[in-house]
């Protein structure tokens, strides 16, 4: 209720959802993460926050829901070893706010899992690798080898762990920050 309490607030004094995300969910969420790295917040602590800001997004995503003709369909999950749901499913109420239909293949996926989500998933105009942890680069590489392979889509490669060096390495055809960079990383490509 707290927590809802400062969303409220900062919507009241002028924020929209999509600055609720990058200013204030986000940036908690890293602080959060990185407090438990330092071990001044321990996991059960980490963990209340992750339910308290997956509730937050429970709330806001239908208001990034666009009405009208959809702009084409985006697939988005993580690679193996990245548990960081949260991340995409901001990154999709974005691309949701822009029009886009989203599906959400969810986190730590197989690599095979992964291709055959975004293959079920129809006509897609792009897939989207969300990738928040250093660990998780790895799998990720190897998770866009495999989607290249299968000619799928353009693909958009983001979240904290990943830099322009890193997307240009692994041959993403886009690299975003957040999920506004995203939406114009995704709009640039089509």
């Amino acid at each position: 209720a707290g927590a809802w309490g400062v969303v409220e607030a900062a919507m009241s004094s002028g924020l929209d959802p999509t600055a609720v995300y990058v200013r204030l969910l986000a940036p908690a969420l890293r602080d959060i993460g990185a407090g438990w790295v330092q071990g001044s917040l321990t996991i059960a602590d980490e963990h209340r926050a992750t339910v308290s800001a997956a509730r937050i997004l429970g709330r806001l995503g239908p208001r990034f829901v666009r009405r009208g003709r959809s702009r084409g369909r985006v697939v988005i999950g993580t690679p193996p070893d990245e548990r960081h749901v949260l991340a995409v499913g901001m990154a999709a109420d974005h691309f949701r706010g822009a029009g886009w239909e989203v599906v959400e293949l969810g986190c730590d996926l197989p690599i095979a899992d992964f291709v055959r989500g975004v293959r079920e998933a129809g006509e897609v105009t792009a897939i989207a690798v969300s990738v928040t942890i250093q660990q998780a680069l790895r799998p990720a590489h190897d998770l866009l080898r495999s989607l290249r392979f299968a000619e799928l889509g353009p693909i958009l490669l983001g979240g904290g762990a990943v830099t322009p060096e890193v997307a240009l390495r692994f041959e993403a055809d886009a690299w975003a920050a957040d999920g506004p960079q995203g939406v114009a990383a995704l709009e640039a490509l089509v």
